[in-house]
């Protein structure tokens, strides 16, 4: 569940606002499947990361965490777009 659904379904509030809850999930989904396994494989091969449960684990918390970070600033610096 973690794997497949959070990390996508944060992903989503920072990249789009307007988008129905079933909109929400399926790009939720997509996005996990794709992000999830890019950056894994990036790291793996690039600096000989080792593939292991804790390694994909955290991988997909940070990947997570980087999420809510943008979204964060997106919503902070839309409030104080619309303040202007």
């Amino acid at each position: 569940m973690f794997f497949l659904f959070l990390p996508g379904y944060v992903w989503s509030f920072s990249l789009s606002d307007d988008l129905d809850l079933i909109e929400r999930i399926v790009i939720a989904f997509e996005l996990s499947i794709s992000i999830i396994p890019l950056f894994l494989y990036i790291l793996y091969s690039s600096i000989y990361f080792s593939l292991t449960l804790v390694n994909s684990l955290s991988m997909s918390i940070f990947i997570t965490l980087i999420g809510i970070l943008a979204a964060i600033i997106k919503s902070y610096s839309k409030k104080k777009y619309h303040q202007i």
